[in-house]
């Protein structure tokens, strides 16, 4: 079993384990509640699955897609030629089968959910993945989709854990919060009407993450879900939904120059409502308050991860979507080593992209589904080898 898997496993352990059964081999792509529709697309790792549903409601009521079950195919190349199947457990990212909620037929949805197999399953085996829709709250049949897929060469990633440091999102030209005057905590547009306190992160290792804080009435917060802005905005004008912390419901977020939020099953009604603008900017990103106050000063030009002992400087560019490499010599002068585009890095995740430079050596750049880095560089003119990772937010 993969180190990946392992870490899957070690996350999630205390996640309640779905437990398959048996099911027709029969494929349907549409749902046929009369309220919705939905696409769905299955991808199937040595580790997991991941599941992506697009679509919504179309006409007034709510509607889930859940994942059912996952039944593994065995060859059938013996006598009897009977075709035989075997259950599958896997364990959700969130504790339960959710996939995607919709309850606005006026906003389209893109909703993802992660499962991790608690056994590794072999490359080009066959793997049934029944996913069901529930309508005002009743199952709808047949599935929304029941469909077999070969097992690929790669891992599903583990899910991103909370963020907690909501220090980013202050302005750090601006002073710091005063516990006096209500929503000077850094929340984006706040309303004492609120439910919820927003925080858009511009700076930091987060930078780029639409933090929710729910509110408790009597002045307590907790986590309540949080977005990547890249893929927000990626996904506009369809709206993303998340299953929110802790069983406290579930959230949708739109992109636009004003964000949408709903939040669905919360404790305050059935629909809370949310609109408020970010003021993001990515020349922030990837600079720690230390670069943006002092720029002048060793490491301060804004490479990420800046050390006095490095053989290169890393500079991560939002705006372009690139990664450019620097070599130093031994002078401490640089020079151009490499570019890597982000979305080349992305996609080839968890593999390496690698180019060779001839004359520098070999440049090798992984990334994981966190945006965290590893960048490596073999027989470069100062070493034989050299190894950084670094956090990089687009």
């Amino acid at each position: 079993m993969g180190r990946r898997v392992i870490a899957a496993l070690v996350v999630l352990i205390l996640l309640f384990i779905v437990s398959p059964q048996l099911t027709s081999l029969t494929p349907t792509l549409a749902s046929g509640s009369g309220i919705s529709h939905w696409n769905i697309n299955v991808t199937v790792c040595e580790n997991g699955f991941k599941v992506t549903a697009t679509g919504g409601v179309t006409t007034d009521g709510v509607s889930e897609i859940r994942i059912d079950k996952a039944i593994k195919i065995l060859p059938y190349d013996k006598p009897p030629f009977i075709q035989q199947t075997l259950p599958v457990d896997f364990i959700s990212s969130t504790g339960l089968p959710f996939i995607a909620n919709s309850s606005n037929p006026h906003i389209q949805i893109i909703g993802t959910g992660l499962f991790f197999f608690t056994e590794a399953q072999a490359v080009n085996s066959r793997i049934e993945t029944v996913i069901v829709e529930y309508a005002n709250g009743g199952r709808v049949d047949p599935p929304v989709r029941d469909s077999i897929n070969y097992v690929n060469r790669c891992q599903i990633p583990a899910p991103n854990a909370p963020v907690t440091d909501l220090s980013g999102a202050f302005d750090p030209n601006l002073p710091g919060p005063d516990p006096n005057s209500f929503g000077s905590d850094g929340r984006a547009s706040p309303d004492e009407r609120d439910h919820v306190a927003v925080y858009c992160i511009n700076t930091g290792p987060f930078a780029g993450t639409i933090a929710i804080n729910g509110l408790d009435g009597s002045g307590g917060t907790y986590r309540l879900a949080q977005f990547k802005l890249n893929e927000v905005s990626a996904a506009n004008p369809r709206a993303i939904s998340v299953l929110a912390y802790d069983n406290h419901g579930v959230v949708m977020l739109r992109g636009g120059n004003v964000f949408h939020m709903e939040w669905t099953f919360g404790p305050w009604s059935d629909n809370e409502v949310k609109e408020f603008q970010c003021s993001f900017d990515k020349s922030r990103y990837n600079k720690t308050l230390n670069q943006l106050k002092y720029p002048d000063t060793f490491g301060n030009d804004g490479r990420v991860a800046p050390s006095a002992t490095d053989r290169e400087a890393i500079y991560c560019n939002p705006d372009s979507g690139t990664i450019a490499i620097m070599g130093i010599n031994r002078d401490g002068a640089g020079y151009p080593l490499t570019i890597f585009n982000y979305s080349d890095v992305l996609k080839a995740s968890p593999n390496p992209v690698t180019i060779d430079t001839h004359q520098n050596g070999i440049a090798l750049l992984r990334v994981d589904n966190d945006d965290n880095f590893y960048f490596e560089w073999k027989n470069g003119p100062l070493s034989a080898y050299e190894a950084k990772g670094f956090r990089c937010r687009f």
